[in-house]
């Protein structure tokens, strides 16, 4: 079940990367829409998100970081 999440995950990040990247280059090139502002914002939020579910997926599949994801729950309980 985790393997399918994590992969799920993986491709998502990708998906979202590549719009991120395609959105960089027509910053620096002077090509971006600045009406797609947000959406941009909310992508490098979606892709911030996303790749530290696929850290802890990932991790939590082999056990190495198990205890990081301990220590994050930790942190966010009240």
């Amino acid at each position: 079940m985790q393997q399918a999440t994590a992969q799920q995950l993986a491709e998502r990040a990708e998906q979202v990367r590549r719009v991120i990247m395609t959105m960089r280059w027509d910053i620096e090139h002077n090509q971006f829409n600045e009406s797609k502002r947000s959406y941009y914002k909310k992508l490098e939020e979606e892709y911030a998100i996303v790749s530290r579910e696929l850290e802890q997926a990932r991790g939590l599949d082999d056990g190495t970081n198990q205890n990081i994801a301990d220590q994050e729950s930790d942190a966010r309980a009240p």
